[in-house]
């Protein structure tokens, strides 16, 4: 059976505003890194190479960031409409 992974990277980081403003709280740094690679880093140590990320309407930037993923990995990416 093969493991599949749903990242919810959605919210609008109303807290974190004005560095949300432009940019989904996701792709804020920590420690020179994307928070949403720390997320992805423990999903592929697991081994898991299906993932969904659900994300609101800076979906596009996380899409960018991310890509197709690595070789072997299927990245889904579903818009959150409402939140």
């Amino acid at each position: 059976m093969e493991v599949k992974a749903i990242l919810v990277a959605g919210g609008h980081g109303s807290r974190l505003y004005p560095f949300t403003h432009y940019t989904q709280k996701t792709l804020l740094p920590l420690f020179n890194r994307p928070v949403i690679d720390y997320a992805l880093g423990t999903i592929r140590r697991a081994g898991i190479k299906d993932i969904t990320i659900i994300s609101n309407q800076f979906i596009g930037q996380i899409a960018k960031h991310i890509g197709s993923g690595l070789p072997g990995e299927r990245i889904h990416y579903v818009l959150e409409e409402k939140p």
